[in-house]
Parts: C-alpha cells; sequence; structure tokens
C-alpha cells in the first residue's frame, strides 16, 4: 500500500475554510437568538426550545437534562484536554 503525501498548503486552505464556516455559523445562531432574546415572544430561544424538548418541567425530564448534560459535558471537556482516547482505546497512528 503506497504512503498517502499530505500537501499542507492544501490541509492549512480547507482548514480556514472551515474555521470561516464554523465562525459564519455561530455569527448567524447568535443573530437568531438575539432576536429571539429580544422581541419577547415566548417559547422561541433556543433554551426554552431545549426545555420544551426535554419536558423539564417534570422530574423525569430534569434528571434526563443533567445526565444527558453532564454525559456531553465530560466528553466534550475530555476532548479538548485530549484525554479521551483512554474511553476507546489509542487512538490510531498515521
Amino acid at each position: 500500500m503506497a504512503a498517502k503525501v499530505v500537501d499542507a498548503a492544501r490541509v492549512a486552505a480547507r482548514a480556514k475554510w472551515f474555521k470561516r464556516g464554523y465562525i459564519a455559523l455561530t455569527v448567524g445562531l447568535a443573530a437568531l437568538e438575539a432576536d429571539a432574546v429580544f422581541n419577547k415572544t415566548p417559547g422561541d430561544t433556543i433554551s426554552e426550545d431545549a426545555r420544551a424538548a426535554f419536558h423539564t418541567d417534570s422530574r423525569v425530564g430534569r434528571t434526563v437534562w443533567v445526565v444527558l448534560w453532564s454525559l456531553f459535558s465530560g466528553l466534550f471537556m475530555g476532548h479538548i484536554m485530549g484525554t479521551t482516547e483512554t474511553l476507546w482505546g489509542s487512538a490510531p497512528k498515521d
């Protein structure tokens, strides 16, 4: 099997556009959320939608929300810190 040659310039260009896409998505969602927060219409913010989806007005809904949020937060922090490899084994070596 032949080794794959990585073109550093192509990788850097893709990373730049990927980053720009995330920035555009974040700015767009922030604008929509800001509009929802300031127009005072009940039930149109992201947090209100999340609370309605998880039925956080009930004890079971709150429990499910806390468990899911804790799991996500732990995995995300492990990802940021670079330690999630121990959960699934070693990362593949290229």
